[in-house]
């Protein structure tokens, strides 16, 4: 906005002092800086042509140059020596010729004598030529900002009405996996840079707002360092989760990417490439903090992290991709409203063991093995992850999928298997009943807490479409068979117990960049 307000300014300033000329007849010199791009003709008066080049990369070599012993320092697009406007300069050169301008700098035109018929096209005309210069300023300055997008139109339901999936009930809705967002990267230089990403989503246990902002800094093709409010790096495509078009599915495999810990993080990493013959190896690791509210079973949760850290080591060879991934929190800590008036109360009653259990405040870790290998007519790939804790109510997660795709001219059609397991560690309810009301209050709501925690058995089968329509636009479809386990959540939230926890997921998605 500054940059357009300037340009505004300025091109104001010198129709005001053109339009003065226009009435003047006085002979005066002027000095035109020009750029180093596209050369545009311009016609002055009829007697000379002038380049208008599109850029004003400027070389320090043309300032200083002297007339008269008297140094011109301005880097104006047009410029009055010695006079400070543009009142008096004439349009018509007397004699000589301009030279040929290469480079950006300022040249001296010779006394003109002012042609009053032509005073007007030489307005217009200049008047043409100093939107083409200063559009030029405009277009190296965005040329140093790079704006793009992404969106994603999902629809989905399941054919059940005794539980939903994902945010999914038995009804068509479009407002569980939607999206748009807008990233603008700013170059300070060839190694410094700027990013920022501002998402809107329509799913109501999800916030909108900035998703990434952080400095770049790469000396080398081979380093870089991040810093800022970054994606945590683990699973294949956590760092572009939100962009459906990068990744086959329109859902990825629920069992691992909806469970994997601390999906932002703000901090730094850096990355190193190394090149080994055909080989190309990625090293990364980063550090940070993490603070963010969790949507659990429809509980509002705080999870707080002081410290996170962790690694990626990639290995590509041709079509074939090796990646292992780690992640590590060392102290957990998370707020949840509804629970802790029971921590309180079972405090205040003597049951401190219990009420410890139920306080998480301890570490949690992760381990990821990935492999793929791509072909122009197929793929095959899979990843497999492990979470534990030291948590006592967090259970242990292991989890996998195995994903194969065929690619038949513009369509890909692929087939994915996806499973979890979760042990639980079920706090032992020691509470007596039947002594008092209160301690029956207690009991009874240790058991509905234990009943709460997540128990994410899941088998899943996925058969989909996706149609490259163009080549920043996709339509996909999916059919995705959930077969989770009686008596366990697995990923649903149960609204009737008599849910067999068996049911379809059918979604169409429409996803695009720009």
């Amino acid at each position: 906005m500054w940059l357009v307000r300037g340009l505004i300014a300025r091109f104001l300033t010198v129709i005001s002092d053109l339009v003065k000329l226009f009435y003047s007849s006085t002979q005066y010199p002027f000095v035109f800086v020009v750029g180093n791009t596209s050369v545009e003709d311009v016609q002055v008066g009829a007697r000379n042509s002038v380049n208008a080049l599109s850029k004003h990369d400027v070389d320090p070599s043309w300032y200083n140059k002297k007339r008269s012993g008297k140094p011109v320092n301005s880097s104006a697009f047009l410029t009055k020596v010695g006079i400070g406007n543009f009142a008096n300069a004439d349009y018509h050169q007397r004699s000589g010729s301009l030279p040929n301008i290469t480079a950006v700098g300022e040249f001296h035109i010779e006394y003109l004598k002012v042609d009053k018929m032509l005073n007007l096209k030489s307005l217009l005309v200049l008047t043409a030529a100093l939107l083409v210069v200063m559009s030029s300023q405009a277009a190296e300055e965005s040329e140093k900002l790079e704006l793009s997008g992404f969106a994603r139109a999902v629809g989905g339901f399941v054919d059940t009405d005794k539980a939903t999936y994902e945010g999914y009930d038995d009804s068509v809705s479009f407002s569980e996996k939607s999206l748009i967002a807008v990233q603008a990267d700013y170059n300070f230089s060839s190694t410094l840079s700027a990013s920022a990403q501002f998402l809107l989503h329509t799913d109501e246990d999800r916030e909108s707002g900035i998703e990434w902002l952080y400095f770049t800094y790469a000396p080398t093709e081979e380093i870089q360092f991040n810093v800022g409010r970054l994606r945590t790096p683990f699973l294949k495509y956590s760092d572009v989760i939100d962009v459906g078009f990068a990744y086959p599915w329109i859902n990825a495999p629920q069992q691992l990417y909806s469970s994997y810990m601390f999906s932002q993080y703000e901090g730094a990493n850096s990355r190193y490439r190394a090149t080994y013959g055909d080989a190309v190896v990625d090293f990364e690791v980063y550090y940070g903090r993490y603070k963010d509210d969790i949507i659990s079973n429809g509980v509002d949760v705080e999870v707080k992290l002081d410290e996170l850290y962790g690694g990626v080591v990639e290995l590509n060879y041709g079509g074939f991709q090796l990646r292992t991934a780690i992640i590590s929190g060392p102290k957990v800590e998370t707020t949840i409203d509804e629970v802790e008036p029971l921590i309180q109360g079972l405090r205040a009653a003597g049951f401190d063991d219990i009420a410890e259990r139920f306080d998480i405040n301890d570490s949690a870790n992760a381990v990821l093995l990935g492999a793929s290998y791509d072909t122009l007519s197929w793929y095959v790939s899979g990843e497999w992850m492990k979470i534990s804790s030291d948590i006592d109510v967090l259970a242990n997660l292991e989890s996998f999928y195995v994903s194969y795709g065929y690619y038949y001219e513009s369509v890909l059609f692929h087939l994915t298997y996806a499973s979890s397991n979760q042990s639980v560690n079920i706090v032992d309810n020691t509470i007596p009943v039947g002594v008092t009301p209160e301690l029956d209050l207690l009991h009874y709501s240790v058991e509905a807490l234990n009943a709460f925690l997540p128990t994410d058995d899941l088998d899943t089968w996925t058969l989909g479409a996706r149609w490259d329509v163009k080549t920043n636009l996709a339509l996909k479809g999916e059919i995705s068979f959930l077969d989770g386990k009686e008596g366990k959540t697995s990923f649903f939230d149960v609204e009737e117990q008599s849910f067999d926890r068996n049911a379809t997921l059918y979604q169409v998605a429409v996803e695009w960049v720009f």
